[in-house]
């Protein structure tokens, strides 16, 4: 009888996700101790465990420690948490600055008796959540918001408040938007490089129930100052529930510029045009890759794979639409519609 294959384990990935700011080695140590004893509070055993491990090899590499423990600590497991392995990322010049200067959304977590004095504090997550916190903190796009007295930028997980205004009113708005321009007084959230915000068709919000006053369920307008069209209404406040419809207005915008390709693309068709457009197929989009040809692609979240891709071969305008596109026409064109630089035959290339 024939052995049987074992079963290869499951690569892996982040699990636990810790950021520490501005403490000491004793400090961060006394911080996660208390967080690997709660964990045994967690509600199934694979958690605790999971968490007994991430937070007893973060202790370990802690101990000794001398300076300020600014840094991301970064548990990655498969299936075996006993096999997860321990990455330790300092934090760069402008992530501390971020982390002292942004409002960092989520419960910071602090030595005992220090709670009221210590600037420094942690913050953490777990599972699905820790690879979310990671890409909105390193990648993460912002939106504008204004709440009506104040404007601010972020993302699900920070935000800083730019402006105080007073706005009751679509005048008020459409007095407002030019005003809000990139450093001035639009601020950057990024942790990677200062990138401040444009408004744009999608980007912009009103929030909390001073809009929905004047602007009902399917009311909109398009601002006679900068021509954008202002459609984007939610009444709370919750960053959580702003940012959830941010992004589906993102995915609604990008899938509708798509779409506008793909009819591009049947028109030249149509006209017997060289194509410079392609859909659907994901061997041309890769002939485009490979002789740097791409210009600008739209994609669906799921293509993972060619997304990485594309965006380490920089020089490509990358627009991933997330979301469910089923019954739409990118979705029906496969979920993939690029841009070449210039009218050519890809079938040419191989």
């Amino acid at each position: 009888m024939s052995a049987m294959a074992a079963t290869p384990s499951s690569p892996p990935s982040l699990r636990v996700l810790v950021l520490s700011y501005s403490l000491s080695a004793s400090q961060l140590i006394s911080v996660l101790n208390n967080l690997k004893e709660s964990s045994k509070k967690s509600g199934s055993h694979k958690t605790r465990q999971l968490l007994w491990k991430a937070y007893g090899d973060m202790i370990g590499w802690a101990g000794g420690k001398d300076g300020s423990m600014d840094c991301f600590l970064m548990f990655k497991a498969g299936e075996d948490v006993n096999e997860g392995i321990l990455e330790v990322q300092e934090l760069t010049k402008r992530q501390r600055g971020c982390c002292g200067s942004l409002n960092m959304l989520g419960r910071k977590h602090r030595p005992d008796g220090e709670e009221d004095k210590c600037k420094g504090w942690v913050m953490g997550w777990a599972e699905e959540e820790a690879d979310e916190a990671w890409r909105d903190l390193m990648e993460g796009e912002p939106c504008v918001y204004c709440t009506g007295d104040k404007v601010y930028v972020g993302t699900k997980y920070k935000r800083v408040m730019c402006k105080g205004v007073n706005v009751k009113s679509g005048k008020d708005v459409e007095e407002l938007l030019p005003t809000l321009l990139p450093d001035n007084p639009l601020r950057s959230v990024s942790f990677t490089g200062n990138s401040p915000p444009t408004i744009n068709n999608y980007n912009f919000i009103m929030a909390g129930a001073w809009a929905s006053k004047f602007a009902p369920l399917g009311y909109s307008w398009r601002c006679s100052n900068t021509n954008i069209k202002l459609t984007h209404f939610v009444d709370s406040l919750s960053t959580n529930v702003m940012y959830d419809y941010f992004l589906t207005c993102k995915g609604f915008f990008l899938k509708t510029e798509a779409e506008k390709l793909i009819t591009q693309m049947l028109t030249d068709v149509e006209k017997g045009l060289t194509a410079c457009i392609y859909a659907a197929s994901m061997k041309e989009a890769g002939v485009a890759r490979r002789n740097a040809l791409m210009k600008r692609v739209y994609v669906h979240s799921s293509k993972t794979k060619f997304i990485e891709g594309a965006r380490e071969d920089g020089g490509i305008e990358v627009n991933v639409v997330e979301g469910d596109i089923e019954g739409t026409k990118f979705g029906d064109y496969g979920g993939i519609v690029f841009e070449v630089h210039y009218r050519t035959d890809l079938g040419m290339f191989g």
